[in-house]
């Protein structure tokens, strides 16, 4: 049966059985919506772009804990939602490094 014939939750319900073409087609239909909420969170395209890609694999590997208890472009979203503030925890913590350098423009060099 093609994927085009099924209902959403057939789709849904094929992709968490494995069905690697109906996983594709379900992801497909939520990209754009990911995209937009990463790229809200992130602030830059690349960012969302690379949170996107991040979610999506979370979707994909969690897609069997979805019990639909509500609807799944609403857990994607939540999905999206948790991977982006987990990235801005994580640029939080890291150290920034600052270069020094002299009033000629050569690098301060560590004493």
């Amino acid at each position: 049966m093609a994927h085009e014939l099924l209902s959403d939750s057939q789709l849904l319900q094929r992709a968490q059985q494995g069905d690697r073409d109906a996983l594709s087609t379900v992801l497909g239909e939520q990209y754009q919506r990911v995209f937009a909420v990463c790229l809200r969170m992130m602030g830059s395209r690349t960012a969302a772009e690379d949170q996107t890609q991040e979610a999506l694999l979370r979707i994909a590997r969690g897609l069997s804990s979805f019990e639909g208890k509500s609807a799944f472009g609403t857990w994607c979203h939540r999905v999206a939602t948790t991977t982006c503030l987990d990235e801005l925890r994580r640029q939080r913590r890291r150290p920034t490094t600052t270069t020094l350098t002299n009033t000629d423009g050569t690098d301060v060099e560590p004493v």
